[in-house]
C-alpha cells in the first residue's frame, strides 16, 4: 500500500509538528478529511500534522474520502510535495516569546533597558563608542561572579545585585561587536530591531556561557547573536516595537516590589503548621501576574514543592483541553518563581534544621512522622527543596541541596539519586547531561561521574553520554553498524538520518545536538566511520533480520540501485517467506533504507541523481497497464469475475467493478479460497460504499506463488451468493 509519506522528501525531523497554514484552505480541508478516513487522530486533536502522521495516511485514504475528488487529491499531493522540498524550520511566534522569556525574565528592567536602541542611530552609536573595552583577564573575573559558587559562604555573601553589575559590565564592553554582526545578518532588515535583536542574543550568549576550556567566549556570543537575528529578524519578521514588547513582557512575571515582599512576610512568619503555609503559599501565588487556580494547580503536578505525583505536559494538557506546548508556556514561568521575603521562614527554617541533623532520609522521613508541624503532609527532602527554593533566600536551599549530596555520598550505589537517573536513560541508551544537570541541580561533570559509575563503557561527546550496559550493545550502535556494514564508509549526517529512522521505527526520539551525536559517532566508528571500526565497539557482532537480508539482496541486483514500493512488494508476493505487510513498514523506517520521494527507495550510501530518479519514474508511467475487469452470471447464485491485475491491483487488493455491478454486490461479504483446496487465509472480499472491491490480496498472492501466475495471467474468482464465497479458479 502506497502512503502519502511516499511521495515525499524525507525531512531530517520526522516529528516537527507543521502548522495547518502552511498548506491552502482548500488543502487543509482535503488532508483533514483523510485523516478522519484513515482514523489515525481525531481532528479535534490536531494543531498541526507532521511526517510521521503522513506515513500512517494511504493514497487509498485519501482518494476514498469524502467529498475528494481527483484534482483536489492531486493538488494537496503537489503542495506537500513543494512543503517537503523547501521545507524550512521556522519556530511559532509563541515559542519566539517563550524562549525569549527564559533569558529575560532572570534580569532586571536596568539590565533590558542597555539592550534597547535609541530612535536616533546617531546618539545609540555614540553611547555604546564611549563604553571601555576590557581585558580577558577582566572577562573573566567578571564571567565568574556570574557562575554559581561551589561554597555555600560565597554563595550567602554575593547576591542578586552583584552578578547585576558583572553583567552590566560583560553587556556594555561587547554591545560594539552586537551591532558589527548586526550589520551583516538579514541586510534588507530595520537595523533598529536587527541591532535588539542581537542585544538579545548577546544578553542570551552571556548569561549561557559556561566557563569550561575549549570554549571560546567571542565565538559563543556571536553564535547566539547570529541565532537571534536570524530567528527574531529573519523567520518571525518582528519588527523594533514587536521586540520591546516582548522583552517587557518576560520581564513581567519578575517583580522587585518593596511593599509585596513586606506584605507577604507577616502572613509566613506566623504560620505554625505546613498545611497553614501552603495555603497561604496559594494565595500568594495568585497575586502574580498571568496566574490563577488552574495555572497553580498545573503547577502542582509539575514542581516538587507540592509533593502530588507528577504529570507530563501532555497528560496536564490532556486534564484541561490543552496543547502540550500551551501547558509548557503556562507552567514553566511558574517552575522558576521566587517568592523575595525579607525574612526566613521559621517553619522552613525549622525544617531545614531537622533535616540537617538526621543521618540518612529514612530518618528524616520518621521525625515528619513525629513533628505535629509537618501536618500529616507526605514530606521527603526534595519536597523540602523545593519549598525553600519558591519562598526562602538562596542560601536556605543550597543547605537542603548540601546536605542530601552529604548523605548521597554516604550512601553510595544505593543512592535514590543514582536510582532515578538510571530511569532516565533514554531507548537509544543516550543521556543529555544537560537535562539531567539542570533536573537534579548538579553540574555535567557530577552527572557524568554518577552515570560512569553505573555504566562503565560510558562514552561522552560534549552533554551527551551513550550509556553501554555489560552484556548488551545499546541500539544506537547497532543502527550505526547495520548502515555501515551495508555500505561503508558513510558520512556522518547519513548515519545520522538512520537514526532518525531507527526513532521512527521504536517509537522514540533521539537526543542531543547534531554536533554531540557527531562526536558519538565518530568515538564508535572513526573518521570518516566505518563498519571495521564500529565492530571493534560491540559486544555481539551486528546481523541483520531476514527481511533486512531480503532488502539488501533485492536492492543490490536493482539497475542503479533504485527501486520503486510497486516493485518492491511485486517480489515480495513471489518469495513466501517475507511478509507484505511489513514491506513498507522497513522502507519506512528501516535505517538500512532511503526515501527519495516519489515511493522510490534504495539502500543506504547509495549515490542517486535527480536525472536517475526522473528517468525511473517516467519507466515506471510508460511501463503502467490498466488492469482488466470482466464480470459474467453463471447462474442465479453464481457468477465470475475475470482481473488481468496491474501492480496497483496486486499491491492493494483492489479492484474495481465494471459500471452497474454495484446494486448486485453491495452489503454482501465472500469468504476467500482456492480451487486447490490450499488457500489458508481469513481475509474475506467485501464491496465498499465507494464502489470498489476489497480482499483479493490472499488469492493472488496464492495464485503468485502456487499455480505459476503472473502479472500478464488472468484471475478467474467464482462468487457463490448462496454460500458467501468468493474462489480463485486455478486448472
Amino acid at each position: 500500500m502506497e502512503y502519502l509519506s511516499d511521495r515525499l522528501k524525507e525531512p531530517d525531523d520526522y516529528y516537527e509538528v507543521l502548522a495547518w497554514d502552511r498548506l491552502s484552505t482548500k488543502s487543509q480541508n482535503t488532508l483533514q478529511r483523510a485523516i478522519e478516513r484513515s482514523d489515525v487522530w481525531r481532528t479535534s486533536e490536531l494543531t498541526g500534522f507532521n511526517f510521521d502522521l503522513l506515513s500512517k495516511i494511504s493514497i487509498e485514504d485519501l482518494n476514498d474520502a469524502r467529498f475528494i475528488g481527483p484534482a483536489r487529491a492531486e493538488e494537496l499531493i503537489q503542495e506537500l510535495i513543494n512543503l517537503f522540498e523547501n521545507l524550512t524550520v521556522k519556530k511559532d511566534l509563541d515559542s519566539a516569546a517563550d524562549a525569549t522569556s527564559q533569558i529575560i525574565s532572570v534580569s532586571s528592567l536596568q539590565i533590558l533597558a542597555k539592550l534597547t536602541v535609541d530612535e536616533d542611530l546617531d546618539k545609540y552609536l555614540e553611547r555604546v563608542g564611549s563604553f571601555a573595552s576590557i581585558t580577558p583577564h577582566q572577562r573573566h573575573t567578571l564571567l565568574q561572579e556570574l557562575l554559581p559558587s561551589k561554597n555555600p559562604f560565597k554563595r550567602m555573601m554575593s547576591g542578586k545585585k552583584d552578578r547585576e553589575t558583572a553583567l552590566g559590565h560583560l553587556i556594555d564592553a561587547n554591545l560594539r561587536l552586537s551591532f558589527a554582526l548586526a550589520k551583516r545578518v538579514c541586510p534588507d532588515r530595520d537595523i533598529r530591531a536587527r541591532t535588539v535583536a542581537g542585544n538579545l542574543g548577546l544578553l542570551a550568549g552571556i548569561t549561557s556561557f559556561s566557563d569550561k576550556p575549549n570554549v571560546d567566549f567571542e565565538s559563543h556570543v556571536m553564535k547566539n547573536v547570529r541565532e537571534f537575528i536570524q530567528d527574531l529578524i529573519g523567520s518571525f519578521n518582528l519588527s523594533y516595537d514587536d521586540i520591546v514588547e516582548l522583552m517587557l513582557d518576560a520581564n513581567e512575571i519578575e517583580t522587585d516590589d518593596k511593599e509585596e515582599e513586606e506584605e507577604t512576610a507577616a502572613p509566613f512568619e506566623a504560620c505554625t503548621t505546613f498545611s497553614e503555609l501552603l495555603e497561604e503559599l496559594d494565595q500568594e501565588l495568585l497575586k502574580l501576574p498571568k496566574v490563577d487556580e488552574r495555572a497553580i494547580a498545573m503547577l502542582k503536578h509539575r514542581h516538587q514543592a507540592f509533593g502530588e505525583p507528577g504529570l507530563t505536559l501532555d497528560d496536564i494538557g490532556k486534564k484541561w483541553g490543552l496543547t502540550r506546548e500551551r501547558v509548557r508556556q503556562i507552567v514553566d514561568p511558574l517552575m522558576r518563581i521566587s517568592i523575595q521575603i525579607e525574612n526566613e521562614v521559621p517553619l522552613l527554617l525549622k525544617a531545614v534544621e531537622i533535616f540537617e541533623e538526621c543521618e540518612d532520609e529514612d530518618q528524616f522521613k520518621a521525625k515528619v512522622a513525629e513533628e505535629e508541624m509537618f501536618s500529616g503532609e507526605d514530606f521527603s527532602w526534595q519536597r523540602l527543596w523545593g519549598l525553600t527554593r519558591i519562598m526562602s533566600p538562596e542560601v536556605l536551599a543550597n543547605r537542603v541541596y548540601e546536605k542530601h549530596l552529604e548523605l548521597e555520598s554516604e550512601s553510595g550505589a544505593n543512592s535514590p539519586i543514582r536510582s532515578l537517573i538510571k530511569k532516565d536513560r533514554s531507548k537509544f541508551g543516550l543521556y543529555d547531561l544537560q537535562v539531567v544537570a539542570k533536573k537534579y541541580e548538579m553540574s555535567e561533570d557530577k552527572a557524568f561521574k554518577i552515570i560512569a559509575d553505573l555504566y562503565p563503557r560510558s562514552i561522552r561527546s560534549g552533554s551527551l553520554v551513550l550509556a553501554r550496559t555489560k552484556n548488551l550493545d545499546t541500539m544506537f550502535e547497532n543502527s550505526i553498524a547495520k548502515q555501515l556494514k551495508v555500505r561503508s564508509p558513510l558520512e556522518v549526517k547519513e548515519l545520522l538520518k538512520g537514526l532518525q529512522r531507527t526513532g521512527k521505527q521504536r517509537d522514540v526520539s533521539l537526543i542531543g545536538s547534531v554536533v554531540d551525536l557527531s562526536g558519538l559517532i565518530q568515538i564508535l566508528a572513526g573518521n570518516p566511520p566505518e563498519y571495521e571500526t564500529a565492530s571493534n565497539h560491540l559486544i555481539k557482532e551486528v546481523d541483520f533480520q531476514t527481511l533486512e537480508k531480503w532488502l539488501i539482496e533485492i536492492f543490490s541486483e536493482a539497475n542503479l540501485g533504485i527501486l520503486h514500493t510497486n516493485d518492491v512488494v511485486n517480489f515480495a508476493l513471489r518469495d513466501r517467506r517475507i511478509n507484505v505487510s511489513s514491506v513498507t513498514v522497513y522502507l519506512l523506517n528501516s535505517p538500512i533504507m532511503r526515501s527519495h520521494g516519489r515511493s522510490l527507495y534504495s539502500l543506504v550510501g547509495t549515490e542517486v541523481t535527480e536525472d536517475q530518479l526522473d528517468s525511473y519514474i517516467q519507466i515506471i508511467r510508460g511501463s503502467s497497464e490498466a488492469s482488466e475487469v470482466s464480470y459474467e452470471m453463471t447462474d442465479a447464485s453464481k457468477g465470475i469475475l475475470n482481473v488481468k491485475p496491474n501492480l496497483n491491483v496486486i499491491t492493494s487488493g483492489i479492484v474495481f467493478p465494471p459500471s452497474g455491478y454495484k446494486q448486485i454486490f453491495e452489503g454482501f461479504e465472500f469468504e476467500t479460497s482456492c480451487s486447490c483446496g490450499q488457500l489458508e487465509t481469513i481475509q474475506a472480499v467485501k464491496f465498499a460504499p465507494s464502489g470498489f472491491w476489497t480482499g483479493f490480496t490472499a488469492m493472488i498472492r496464492h495464485g503468485f506463488s502456487q499455480h505459476q501466475m503472473s502479472k500478464g495471467s488472468i484471475f478467474r474468482f467464482e462468487f457463490d451468493f448462496d454460500k458467501s464465497i468468493v474462489k480463485l479458479l486455478v486448472n
